[in-house]
């Protein structure tokens, strides 16, 4: 039973950095992107306002994951919660 509990809580920590870099990439790909629009007219995601939201709700979810992450680790290494009282979600 233990080693079944170390390996939730090692998935949990792969999952949160799967995440944190997923989150990055499509913060990167969505800054660089630029695409034309019938003829000579480049648009890139300063001209569309949701593309804006998009890009705040994206850099919002990598902070949350960077956070999230040392927690994580130290649930894992040492198998118990560094903030015991039901502060952050379980």
């Amino acid at each position: 039973m233990a080693s079944k509990s170390k390996s939730v809580l090692i998935s949990v920590v792969v999952l949160r950095l799967l995440t944190l870099g997923s989150l990055a990439a499509s913060i990167v790909l969505l800054y660089l992107d630029k695409f034309t629009v019938s003829g000579d007219t480049k648009i890139s995601f300063k001209d569309v306002i949701a593309y804006r939201y998009v890009i705040a709700t994206g850099i919002i979810g990598f902070l949350y994951a960077l956070v999230q992450i040392p927690f994580a680790v130290y649930h894992a290494s040492k198998g118990k919660r560094l903030i015991r009282n039901r502060c952050l979600p379980e």
